[in-house]
């Protein structure tokens, strides 16, 4: 017999259920994605002759916290 195992992301577990405060907490969490985004766009990591930014890290990053 086999479990199924649900899946949540990591947002789930601060959403309340319903109403005006999930409206607020996604708004707040778009807000705080698109700034960590900003911020790793402008960060870079010197490495040899060209510089790389930490977007890569911060896409995977938000992508994870937010299904």
């Amino acid at each position: 017999m086999a479990l199924a195992a649900t899946m949540r992301p990591l947002v789930s577990l601060a959403l309340p259920e319903k109403g005006a405060a999930r409206l607020a907490t996604q708004l707040l969490l778009a807000i705080a994605g698109t700034l960590l985004l900003t911020l790793s766009a402008k960060t870079k990591v010197v490495l040899g002759p060209v510089d790389i930014s930490l977007q890569t890290l911060a896409v995977l990053l938000i992508a994870s916290a937010f299904g």
